[in-house]
């Protein structure tokens, strides 16, 4: 998608453009997720910012490994 230029409104608001909305399937009342990184915002729906944290943590945490467990026994130890 081409890149577009809007301005930054009272309040901070910024009006993302209905071709954007429509692309990403998003809806007034949405949940959104902002994020910083460098000197750039990235924006995304909650549901797809909660995919990439589970694909983040499928890639470290072997998937039969239950890190509640883990922790309540390292607790256990401790104590």
């Amino acid at each position: 998608m081409p890149r577009e230029r809007v301005r930054l409104g009272a309040g901070g608001r910024v009006v993302i453009p209905s071709k954007y909305r429509e692309a990403l399937s998003l809806a007034e009342g949405d949940e959104l997720v902002l994020v910083l990184e460098d000197a750039s915002l990235r924006l995304m729906k909650t549901e797809e910012a909660v995919r990439r944290a589970q694909d983040l943590v499928d890639r470290y945490v072997p998937r039969n490994l239950d890190l509640a467990s883990e922790l309540l026994s390292q607790r256990k130890q401790e104590s």
